[in-house]
């Protein structure tokens, strides 16, 4: 035998275990405990509809690096700013850290052409001024929504500044609510009292989004998240438990927020009502639930904002389709991102709680009318 010695380079060295089998096998049961015992069904991770395979959320990655003590830093890797375009595509990278090692890096991003943030949905009344004349809405993708005021709204009936409406808008609802086809709901002011509500059917447009800007810290937020979730996946070995992250749910998420519907004749439009009905035991099935879920949380709504969002205090009271909640779901995120741009907020606060006072005041001495048309208050 030579007396050489042989050099291996560490280019070419063979990779060996770094745990032992009896490790490795603990160290996958502990992962599969974790996820059976503390990630939560509809929080942490959500299920594909009509399937098995379960989607990792940002609460459940989160809950598996600090189990493992793992610590996230996030880079920004790349970047487009198109204002012109309204392009806005941001790339993150997320490291997991053990102590002084990376164990893992991955790279994801999130940009303003994606259908959920190119489009928003936007009632009759709230369509810019391009698209005042009828026949310029041709084009667009229009369906069938409930449209919800106050009811001290529709008795103030604004129309001027930023929050007025027009006076044809005001007309629609006074109208249905004279013919009884307008019906009573409730929702809460942003104050969390809950006042009744006039609701009337009305055709709801999606349109490009022309508030991309606005958007820069969600997308900026969704691919740190997306990244996240890419490598906690791989740092942990639950590719086998998780796919790889929401873009699973990319038909639910994007491709439902209506269902567009014919103009239909009555005993059609009967029968549509009865299949609607049928629809809304979407609230009983898990699996379906658990995609609601997973949705909410991809637009970073917290339960208590989805049930707000609804106006309802719990899912069950929600009486409308799988696809109408998604829709007020994001509706209401936009509104919120709106509020918070707005200068004049304020003022508007201010108006809004005088005419409060004054339907309060108001329906108080004359309770019995209320009574008859809303029932308890």
């Amino acid at each position: 035998m030579s007396d050489e010695m042989m050099f291996i380079s560490p280019e070419v060295a063979p990779v060996t275990p770094v745990m032992s089998v009896a490790q490795a096998v603990q160290r996958y049961n502990q992962t599969i405990a974790l996820v059976s015992k503390l990630l939560k069904e509809g929080v942490d991770y959500g299920v594909i509809p009509g399937t098995q395979a379960k989607t990792l959320l940002k609460p459940g990655a989160e809950k598996l690096t600090t189990f493992f003590g793992l610590r996230p830093v996030f880079k920004l890797v790349d970047r487009i700013e198109d204002w012109d375009k309204g392009l806005f595509a941001y790339t993150y990278a997320c490291e997991l850290w053990h102590g002084d090692n990376m164990v893992v890096s991955s790279e994801a991003s999130a940009n303003s052409f994606e259908k959920r943030y190119h489009w928003r949905w936007v009632s009759e009344a709230e369509l810019p001024p391009q698209y005042s004349d009828p026949a310029s809405r041709d084009g667009l993708v229009s369906v069938e929504d409930t449209i919800s005021e106050f009811q001290f709204a529709v008795k103030q009936r604004e129309t001027g500044g930023k929050y007025g409406k027009p006076e044809e808008y005001w007309d629609r609802f006074q109208e249905a609510i004279d013919n009884k086809t307008a019906v009573v709901g409730q929702r809460k002011t942003r104050k969390g009292d809950m006042l009744p509500t006039w609701e009337i059917r009305g055709i709801t447009y999606r349109i490009p989004n022309e508030e991309a800007p606005s958007l820069i810290n969600t997308l900026q937020k969704m691919a740190q998240k997306r990244a996240l979730v890419g490598s906690t996946l791989i740092a942990v070995n639950a590719s086998e438990m998780f796919t790889q992250d929401l873009e699973d749910l990319a038909g639910v998420i994007d491709d439902v927020p209506y269902v567009v519907k014919e103009r239909q004749s009555e005993p059609r439009a009967a029968a549509a009502q009865q299949q609607e009905e049928a629809e809304n035991t979407w609230i009983y099935n898990r699996n379906t639930r658990a995609a609601f879920w997973a949705t909410t949380d991809d637009l970073g709504l917290t339960h208590n904002e989805v049930h707000e969002a609804l106006g309802v205090k719990s899912l069950k009271e929600w009486a409308g389709t799988y696809e109408g909640a998604i829709d007020k779901c994001k509706k209401w995120v936009l509104i919120q991102i709106e509020k918070e741009e707005q200068e004049d907020v304020q003022g508007f606060e201010d108006r809004q709680d005088e005419a409060e006072a004054d339907w309060v005041k108001r329906r108080l001495t004359d309770e019995e009318e209320y009574d008859d048309q809303s029932g308890p208050f």
